[in-house]
């Protein structure tokens, strides 16, 4: 017999997966539609055949003409409130974000949680930074690396226009909901026998202040421990800021970190269709020899799933909060908060 407590739970985790399967299906049907349309055996048009790189490259750029349109239309609508000229604590932020190659002439808008790791990798080897060069490109940790060229140097910063303009400037965007809940997880929920000094970082820094401003009933030993934190405690700490800007990298909007409006960018990705976008770049950006196509994995559904999950038992005033906080990211790139908000 279930007690009603335990049958609503049953019923939500039902409902939870049902919606994941028809929003997954759905995602995943379009992503192999058009990657079929035209596709021969030889990857070059025809029926029956599996998508080569013909195929694929055109609808990259197919969807690349259409992001950067709609993010071209937005910018200049009303719907969002993106400054036209940035203030210095905006541009500090965006500066160090913005990650050069000077050799391959690129430049690289950071975003956590939307395999920035990756790209830090791949820009290290590509840059021939001297002491990665006979290192695996996998076993390179990059985040904490000062061997990185950025627009926040002061002899870059003195010829920012000319690198906007010269070089090739790209970016990776995320659906806002299924970040966040990326970042708690990881930064909150993992690693809890790991003594890695970054994630202990993160518990002593963001933890233990979410513990003693939004858990009534804590004991020493959590708040010195600053681990884990809840979902419901996290998202009422994201959403306490009144600054949006002084929130961390791992969870502040995408927009304020790499300023869509006001960069002129050439390329937009996406997380979601990460492995042909960043196969795609690394032939347009000349970097193959520096690693192969394979470095980038399928994104896996399963995130969608979790982010359901941890948003479901969300209160209407939170989910709102994370709405407006969050808006501006959707419209820009092109993704439905109410897939999982239901504002």
């Amino acid at each position: 017999m279930l007690y009603p407590s335990t049958t609503v739970k049953v019923v939500g985790k039902l409902v939870l997966v049902l919606l994941f399967g028809l929003i997954v299906g759905r995602e995943v049907w379009q992503i192999l539609g058009h990657l079929a349309e035209g596709s021969g055996a030889d990857g070059t048009g025809g029926v029956g055949g599996t998508p080569g790189i013909d195929v694929i490259g055109n609808k990259v750029e197919k969807d690349q003409e259409n992001r950067l349109f709609r993010l071209s239309e937005t910018c200049i609508s009303h719907q969002v409130h993106q400054p036209r000229f940035l203030s210095k604590p905006e541009n500090k932020v965006l500066r160090n974000h913005m990650f050069i190659d000077f050799r391959h002439k690129f430049i690289y808008c950071s975003v956590p949680k939307v395999a920035c790791t990756q790209w830090k990798q791949i820009i290290l080897k590509s840059t021939e930074t001297p002491k990665y060069q006979k290192k695996n490109i996998k076993e390179i940790y990059p985040h904490y690396d000062n061997e990185f060229k950025r627009m926040s140097d002061p002899e870059n910063k003195v010829q920012e226009e000319t690198l906007l303009n010269e070089f090739y400037v790209f970016m990776f965007a995320r659906d806002p909901m299924v970040r966040l809940v990326s970042a708690w997880k990881d930064k909150f929920q993992h690693h809890s026998k790991d003594d890695r000094f970054d994630y202990v970082n993160f518990h002593h820094m963001f933890g233990r202040e979410i513990i003693k401003k939004f858990r009534k009933d804590y004991t020493e030993a959590e708040l010195e421990k600053g681990f884990p934190v809840s979902f419901d405690e996290f998202v009422n700490y994201v959403t306490s800021f009144e600054n949006p800007l002084n929130m961390n990298e791992h969870w502040i909007p995408i927009s304020l970190l790499c300023r869509p409006c006001n960069i002129q960018y050439n390329f937009v990705g996406k997380f979601e269709t990460q492995k042909y976008e960043s196969e795609y770049l690394i032939d347009k950006l000349k970097i193959s020899e520096y690693v192969s196509k394979e470095f980038f994995r399928d994104t896996k559904n399963s995130s969608i799933l979790e982010t359901f999950e941890a948003v479901f038992n969300l209160n209407e005033d939170q989910k709102t909060k994370l709405y407006n906080l969050y808006k501006e990211d959707a419209l820009l790139f092109g993704y439905d908060l109410n897939k999982f908000l239901k504002i």
